[in-house]
């Protein structure tokens, strides 16, 4: 026989491989409807994809992944880009803007209680990790999640500058090749509140910046509520405060009920039973 006569591997499904081996009997699919076939072991087994968590920062680095994150186009960039940090301050009692033709700067200011010169790298940092209180669905607009890196992003995309101005002074921001903030020193601090420059390429349609400033947010000091989670959602965000102990979750909802348990040791029963807690228990 030649060498290009040769029979099929056993191990590639010859036909002499399908006659001989046995084949896997099927089996009654489990309660979740998912199944997996292990070819190790001939066998059909439950299957529940692993979580698996995916740094998408260099998505924020190119022009295209900019644009799909922001969910704009690129003209509109400098727009967006204003109106975010606009939706921010804006959940402040006294924030507003102003553009400054002489310097060519957009100026966001509020009389918040102000962010110190760690929180300023932090949340001004294409690199973090997307972080959002509106996770806990809670009243109010901007609340630093996506939004505030798109801004800092375009501004790195678009040849701009951005300089913050807080308690612990003011601070010049530039975002370098692989995203890094870097800050340098630009003036003394602000006695109340935050105040943001940004001078950015490109045209800011200001009736866009008009209308997110037409009625004046305030942050929602108080809890968060269980009815405004389904399950699914629940379970999403008690993943995600598995760090938590059932008391320290429940607080968060103005509860005081719970084990000093870390909710990563919860069953999924105990996970649905302190949904229903939550949401029946007074605060």
């Amino acid at each position: 026989m030649s060498a290009t006569q040769q029979k099929a591997p056993a191990a590639l499904g010859g036909a002499s491989a399908g006659r001989n081996q046995e084949r896997p009997k099927p089996t009654t699919p489990p309660a979740n409807g998912k199944r997996i076939f292990d070819p190790a072991t001939t066998a059909i087994k439950d299957h529940r994809p692993a979580e698996i968590e995916v740094s998408d920062t260099e998505e924020f680095l190119t022009a295209d992944g900019l644009t799909r994150k922001a969910g704009c186009t690129w003209f509109q960039l400098p727009t967006l880009c204003i109106k975010e940090i606009v939706d921010n301050s804006f959940d402040y009692p006294g924030a507003s803007y102003g553009y400054d033709e002489e310097t060519d700067e957009h100026i966001i200011t509020d009389e918040g209680p102000g962010i110190s010169k760690e929180d300023i790298r932090r949340l001004f940092n294409i690199r973090r990790p997307m972080t959002s209180t509106k996770r806990w669905r809670r009243a109010g607009r901007g609340a630093l999640g996506n939004g505030l890196r798109v801004a800092c992003a375009a501004v790195r995309a678009l040849h701009g500058q951005m300089t913050v101005a807080s308690r612990d002074g003011a601070f010049r921001l530039t975002f370098d090749e692989i995203g890094e903030t870097v800050m340098e020193p630009a003036g003394p601090p602000r006695d109340t509140g935050t105040e943001i420059r940004v001078r950015i390429d490109g045209k800011v349609d200001e009736d866009v910046i008009a209308d997110s400033t037409l009625v004046p947010g305030s942050i929602h000091d108080g809890p968060s509520n269980a009815w405004a989670f389904g399950m699914m959602a629940f379970r999403n965000i008690t993943r995600q405060c598995n760090h938590l102990t059932e008391r320290q979750f429940a607080a968060q909802f103005g509860v005081g009920i719970g084990r000093d348990i870390p909710l990563a040791k919860v069953p999924d029963e105990g996970i649905k039973k302190l949904h229903g807690q939550l949401k029946y228990k007074p605060p």
